[in-house]
């Protein structure tokens, strides 16, 4: 089983290659081709839109037994939205066709990624799996951030055009197939983690109170990412035409999250066990509220670079204690309830970004009205649910608690350990095959 583990790092390494190849520099290269505020609107959330659709009825249709298939089968459409990707480069009004590949990417990648859950619980036991999870998303967060930092040099120097990144984004994908076809292969005699029959319905998976209280949290995540689209999609636009941000600053400052993400990755699986991840998402959405208020008081590029990395803590808390409140509970049968609080967030992801190219086409709203406006918003959508769910027992959080949680989350002790078990792992009941 440590060999099977070993394998999946790797493929998660060559998934880090293809994100910081293509999702890192993809936008960043039709911009500069000169997409207008509106088309970029659109390719950062129709994709999205098709994905979240689909995420409804994906997971419910596939059952266990057929895990393996279907996240081949999405890897493989992700892979002919990175072949469209690298194609769209050669064609001079490449709006249209990029949109298509997009699609095919998301769909792809979105599909994939609730299956691959499930799929993952055969490797660890379910107390283990946090630990699990977390280490390899560590794992893939450096290698993303190396990656995308050193790839940016040959581009700068010409030694190749930029458009080969999505060639190369393409060729590691398609490593990462197969890859996980030889896992598939290995692991085709491990049963998913036990769960209850593929017909029973969710309550009976998932005890009431604890089901009832995930609904309501996957309601607030909705309405809170509608909030964050107000400003997410336009802060590449607002690098390369206010900052006017060279190559080298542009990746730097976007590599600074993946260092944030990466130290306390760990710390943040750690401190949500059993029912803190419902903790670790309130936390996570009070900070985040403030990032596009911060981005309008200086650009002062070492400031900028700050906010940054408080981003990735952040944000890379928001997805792991997301995970984990379905995990936690719903162990080796989570895909149903993955599908649908990704679907509901990118729904609404989709709604609030196209509310704001309404307001930059027709009202003429700058950057900094975009920025302030998502801040208020996502902070009313923060405190008001923050307030209201000291009525669920299962999500209550005072004072004392969020102190001690955001403590140990924050500790760089742990941090380093944890890098140093990376770098130089030692032996640990997750990687012992399950019996």
């Amino acid at each position: 089983m440590k060999q099977t583990l070993r394998r999946t790092q790797w493929e998660g390494l060559f998934f880090a290659l293809m994100v910081a190849t293509t999702e890192s520099y993809a936008l960043f290269y039709f911009t500069g081709k000169g997409l207008a505020d509106w088309q970029i609107g659109l390719v950062a959330t129709v994709p999205l839109l098709f994905a979240s659709i689909l995420q409804l009825f994906i997971p419910r249709l596939i059952k266990s037994h057929q895990l393996e298939k279907g996240i081949l089968l999405f890897i493989f459409l992700q892979l002919l939205g990175l072949v469209g990707i690298f194609l769209t480069t050669t064609v001079e009004t490449p709006f249209y066709p990029l949109l298509i590949s997009l699609i095919l990417y998301w769909i792809g990648g979105q599909g994939a990624a609730p299956l691959w859950m499930d799929w993952s619980s055969k490797l660890s036991t379910q107390e283990n799996y946090g630990f699990f999870i977390s280490r390899r998303n560590t794992i893939i967060t450096w290698a993303a951030m190396t990656c995308y930092i050193l790839i940016s040099i040959p581009v700068k120097k010409g030694y190749f055009p930029i458009q080969w990144l999505f060639l190369i984004g393409f060729f590691a994908r398609l490593a990462s197939l197969f890859l996980q076809a030889s896992l598939n292969r290995r692991t085709q005699n491990i049963p998913v983690a036990f769960v209850p029959s593929e017909s029973e319905p969710e309550d009976q998976v998932v005890s009431f109170n604890i089901l009832k209280t995930m609904k309501r949290f996957f309601l607030w995540n909705a309405l809170f990412r509608l909030t964050v689209n107000f400003s997410s999609p336009f802060f590449l636009p607002f690098m390369i035409k206010v900052l006017h941000l060279s190559i080298e600053d542009f990746v730097l400052l976007n590599s600074i999250p993946f260092v944030g993400r990466a130290l306390f990755m760990q710390n943040w699986s750690r401190a949500s066990k059993g029912i803190r991840p419902f903790w670790g998402i309130q936390i996570s959405c009070f900070f985040i509220a403030f990032l596009p208020w911060l981005w309008t008081l200086s650009h002062d590029f070492v400031y900028l670079c700050a906010i940054q990395f408080m981003s990735g803590i952040f944000w890379g808390g928001m997805e792991m204690t997301n995970l984990l409140m379905i995990q936690n509970h719903s162990y080796g049968k989570s895909r149903q309830l993955m599908g649908l609080n990704s679907a509901g967030m990118t729904f609404f992801s989709v709604i609030g970004a196209s509310i704001a190219g309404y307001l930059v086409a027709n009202h003429g709203a700058t950057y900094t009205d975009l920025f302030n406006l998502s801040t208020a918003a996502r902070l009313a959508v923060a405190v008001a649910f923050m307030a209201n769910v000291t009525k669920l027992e299962a999500a209550h959080l005072d004072a004392r608690s969020a102190k001690n949680y955001l403590f140990y989350v924050l500790s760089l002790r742990p941090s380093m350990a944890n890098i140093g078990r990376i770098i130089m792992p030692r032996k640990d009941s997750s990687t012992e095959e399950k019996s």
